[in-house]
């Protein structure tokens, strides 16, 4: 777990642009993070808030990572991997309904992104 601690501690010397992380109490397995929601995009001007839990073989297998805030976005589910909010490819989707709705609506489907962003992910 050594060099979860000086991976962590990289990462808050010199921190990602719109991510924070920071040790959930004094487990060096779990990890919270927030990722600010992209300018130019339905999800601007919100926060989402995420959980990571460091396997202890790791680095030989994947931290997963949960979603905590709700975002509609079609390759994001609760489970995603993702570390970063990038623009929605609804031909490959993890959410079916929602990459349903971006291929036949994308102006709504965004419309109903920025709801919920100022719903759930407000600052």
């Amino acid at each position: 777990m050594g060099s979860n601690s000086s991976e962590l501690g990289r990462i808050a010397a010199d921190p990602l642009l719109g991510i924070t992380v920071a040790l959930r109490g004094d487990q060096q397995r779990y990890i919270e993070a927030a990722i600010e929601g992209p300018d130019g995009t339905p999800f601007q001007q919100g926060v989402f808030f995420l959980e990571l839990s460091i396997p202890t073989d790791y680095p030989f297998k994947p931290p997963s990572v949960r979603f905590l805030t709700k975002i509609y976005h079609p390759n994001i589910d609760q489970w995603s991997p993702a570390l970063r909010i990038v623009a929605p490819n609804p031909k490959d989707p993890l959410v079916v309904d929602i990459g349903k709705h971006y291929e036949e609506n994308e102006e709504d489907a965004q419309r109903v992104a920025r709801e919920w962003t100022k719903k759930y992910a407000s600052r």
